[in-house]
């Protein structure tokens, strides 16, 4: 009786043994962090026009966003002090993220030649306000 006692727990621990290593063997073959070396030139240059895709998306996403900041800014200067200042807050910060964005994305553009609708710098709307009205104000692509 010991025998076949000893018999079946020796068989769960081999039957254990190679469970684990099949899941072992399975979880990395099947892992997407394992290199493959079959990528092509092609793979790789859409990959980077897909990337350049998204960058130019998301700029022009955070230049509207500045823009509506802005005219709100604009418009409740005067009549509503709160409104403009929650705006003058939010513009400032799109415009923060949006500078360090195309900083850290700028490597994406040959000669730094960025697409149309798209400028190199947000200015914070004090910078505005202290060199021209925000009624006048033109960037290249768009005005306000």
């Amino acid at each position: 009786m010991k025998k076949k006692k000893k018999l079946f727990l020796f068989e769960l621990i081999v039957l254990f043994v190679v469970i684990v290593v099949a899941l072992v063997v399975y979880f990395y073959f099947s892992s997407p962090n394992t290199t493959n070396n079959d990528s092509s030139i092609e793979e790789t240059t859409s990959i980077i026009y897909h990337s350049k895709e998204t960058v130019e998306e998301n700029a022009l996403s955070l230049i509207d966003l500045y823009r509506e900041n802005f005219i709100i800014f604009s418009e409740n200067k005067s009549i509503n002090k709160d409104i403009a200042e929650n705006a003058r807050i939010r513009a400032n910060s799109t415009a923060e993220y949006y500078n360090k964005y195309i900083q850290s994305n700028s490597y994406l553009w040959e000669d730094n030649k960025l697409p149309d609708g798209i400028v190199v710098h947000l200015p914070t709307i004090e910078w505005l306000v202290k060199r021209k009205s925000p009624e006048h104000i033109i960037y290249s692509g768009f005005s306000f």
